[in-house]
């Protein structure tokens, strides 16, 4: 049994085994989440959470959705390929 969570906790997230392979992505937004996509059935995943503590972002032509922890943490962009500055 593999299991995970958002950072903050709110969305937990069980899956039976690890996936048979792992995709990495270079479109837009893999590169900024720098994710590796494991596949499974839906009927497979178990994700416990409100529906108030999930966000949707869809794009193009809505055949895939992110979907995320709704978590309002502020997040700080780090220049740590250059300055080590925060940059907001």
């Amino acid at each position: 049994m593999l299991t995970g969570s958002c950072h903050c906790g709110a969305v937990q997230i069980q899956v039976a085994s690890k996936p048979r392979r792992l995709t990495s992505c270079n479109c837009s937004i893999c590169r900024r989440h720098a994710g590796l996509w494991g596949y499974y059935q839906p009927s497979k995943v178990k994700i416990t959470a409100r529906k108030t503590d999930i966000d949707r972002y869809v794009w193009g032509d809505k055949c895939l959705w992110l979907c995320r922890c709704a978590d309002t943490t502020r997040v700080r962009r780090l220049d740590g390929a250059k300055t080590w500055k925060f940059l907001d």
